[in-house]
């Protein structure tokens, strides 16, 4: 049978969403695989933060018969502190020594029984938000006119009726801005795929899995 790291990296996700744009984001920096039993790691979703954080869940998942690596990708979303120790209460009975804060270039550890996990949440590992907070922070990085007008064309929509919640003011900025560049609605791995504001997190990624061999810039 073959050797597939498919079947030794491991990286749990909150949802599809999330799962389809780091996928196709990462393929940008390295060499991903077309089928997806041939991608670095197998990508699992959960459909939603409480599923993934239930108490059985880590358990099952680091005792994974030939695990070599599990990365975890989480929202902070209005408490990074509380998402690491919730975390750590749950990693707690194979990995003992977690540090009391997450590092701000995201968690790596490996144990004694050379099992690697890595942690990253969302969007920078200290400050509140998620996954589109991030990608708000890559396009805002662009300085340039679109993003500019696609603010403040939200701005002007927002006491409008139905318009968005605030709590997805970002989003609507974000799908603003793609609506009016061209092609129109392009994905968000395509246009944000080598910001600057994404480069620790493509180097957690890379460090966690091995992944050094297959950049796609050969550093």
């Amino acid at each position: 049978m073959k050797d597939r790291l498919f079947d030794k990296h491991k990286l749990l996700v909150e949802g599809v969403d999330e799962k389809l744009f780091i996928s196709n984001f990462l393929d940008a920096h390295i060499e991903w695989g077309n089928d997806e039993r041939d991608w670095l790691v197998n990508l699992k979703d959960f459909g939603g933060v409480t599923k993934m954080l239930k108490a059985n869940v880590f358990n099952t998942e680091l005792k994974t018969p030939g695990l070599k690596a599990l990365g975890v990708i989480v929202d902070a979303d209005d408490s990074p502190e509380g998402r690491w120790q919730r975390i750590q209460t749950l990693c707690q009975g194979f990995f003992p020594d977690l540090p009391s804060s997450i590092p701000t270039k995201g968690l790596i550890v490996t144990n004694g029984g050379g099992l690697r996990l890595g942690v990253w949440i969302m969007p920078d590992n200290k400050s509140p938000g998620m996954l589109e907070t991030l990608l708000y922070s890559m396009v805002a990085d662009t300085s340039e006119t679109f993003w500019t007008f696609a603010r403040e064309t939200v701005e002007k929509a927002g006491d409008m009726k139905d318009s968005f919640r605030e709590c997805h003011r970002e989003k609507a900025h974000l799908h603003t801005w793609l609506a009016l560049k061209d092609p129109p609605g392009e994905r968000f791995h395509h246009a944000v795929a080598h910001s600057a504001e994404a480069a620790p997190f493509v180097e957690w990624f890379i460090k966690l899995y091995n992944a050094g061999h297959l950049r796609r810039d050969k550093k």
